[in-house]
């Protein structure tokens, strides 16, 4: 079973919060609650960031798969490596294997989260060509994907570039600014994983469902109303009686 530092995830996601509390517009709306257990999250993926920020999704332990040279960062990679992730070598060849392996932990339970394009998106209003790898997991492990769909403005976006050290061929990171996530409805695939006209059909269905959520989310994080909560809740429901 592949292991994972739930201590760790706990130490991640708190430094994620106060992160994203302290710098970010964040916010997160779900179209319906989350089914319990094993899931497969599969958002966009416009930033190096949204790894990291994923895991404020969920109150559950969650397991990312990233790009194994986003492992090679330091702090905040040696972080994640530790906490328990499925690292992904683009051009290793070994798709069949991680498949196996993701498959394998949500039978132990445990959500993941999976970016399906396999790279960073083109930028934050469209979607790079989806890989089937997401939707083969779902299917040979039984699990929902839940679709969901970030968007953030495009001038919040800082890029860098880690050719030397760490192979990177390009990074993008929000440090400030709007970040809207759009949590979608899970879906249900049923069928044969080696049924290939099949799985690229439920592909382009996942594909449609986060460009929906990016849309929803795009709209909320362009939206000219401003609410917040009261500072003194009591004073303000004996303000209303």
């Amino acid at each position: 079973m592949h292991k994972i530092n739930r201590f760790l995830l706990g130490v991640e996601r708190m430094i994620m919060m106060a992160f994203a509390r302290t710098f970010l517009e964040f916010n997160v709306r779900f179209e319906q609650p989350l089914p319990g257990g094993a899931k497969i999250f599969a958002p966009n993926h416009p930033t190096t960031t949204d790894p990291f920020l994923m895991s404020l999704v969920t109150q559950e332990p969650l397991i990312i798969l990233v790009n194994k040279r986003i492992l090679k960062l330091p702090l905040v990679g040696k972080l994640i490596e530790k906490a328990g992730t499925i690292p992904v070598d683009k051009e290793g060849g070994e798709g069949d294997i991680i498949i196996a392996q993701t498959a394998n932990l949500l039978s132990t339970g445990i959500p993941v989260a999976i970016f399906p394009e396999g790279r960073l998106s083109p930028d934050v209003t469209s979607l790079a060509r989806m890989h089937t790898g997401v939707t083969r997991i779902a299917l040979k492990s039984d699990c929902p994907i839940v679709p969901v769909g970030i968007y953030l403005h495009q001038h919040s976006i800082k890029r860098h570039y880690f050719h030397k050290q760490y192979r990177l061929d390009e990074s993008r990171w929000i440090l400030h600014g709007k970040y809207y996530i759009t949590v979608g409805e899970p879906l249900y695939f049923k069928g044969d994983v080696n049924d290939r006209a099949m799985v690229q059909q439920y592909t382009q269905r996942l594909s449609e469902e986060i460009q929906r959520l990016m849309l929803i989310s795009e709209a909320r994080a362009n939206q000219k109303s401003i609410a917040w909560n009261p500072i003194i809740p009591l004073f303000a429901r004996s303000m209303n009686r």
